[in-house]
């Protein structure tokens, strides 16, 4: 993802987990949208999610407004109605690189990006 959105003009930081992402999330105020899977390792609930992430990110003492894109492959133990509850953005697998530009758009209040490439 970092070398097909940074030419578009996105600065993008990558996480090999959620507990690594929230501590990205943590340590930079800068950071304007968190775009992260439904689930890592299987998709076993008791292990940190991207379902945690999101959790954490709303709770942290340092929240501020921001928007959370959830790219979503399998969803594991997750019902629909669990992650529509913590955002609005959901990003079904397979997508095209536009499919994501154009949520992270929506999701920053700007206009879409137009890409040649389909």
């Amino acid at each position: 993802m970092v070398s097909a959105l940074t030419p578009l003009g996105y600065h993008v930081l990558s996480a090999c987990s959620g507990e690594e992402a929230y501590k990205l999330y943590i340590a930079d105020s800068e950071i304007k949208a968190v775009v992260t899977e439904v689930t890592y390792n299987c998709g076993l609930k008791d292990q940190y999610s991207g379902v945690d992430l999101a959790l954490d990110v709303m709770k942290s003492s340092k929240y501020r407004p921001t928007p959370i894109i959830f790219m979503a492959g399998d969803i594991g133990d997750y019902s629909h109605a669990e992650l529509e509850s913590l955002t609005t953005y959901m990003l079904d697998k397979p997508f095209r690189i536009q499919d994501l530009t154009f949520l992270l758009d929506q999701a920053l209040h700007k206009p879409a990006i137009q890409t040649s490439q389909d």
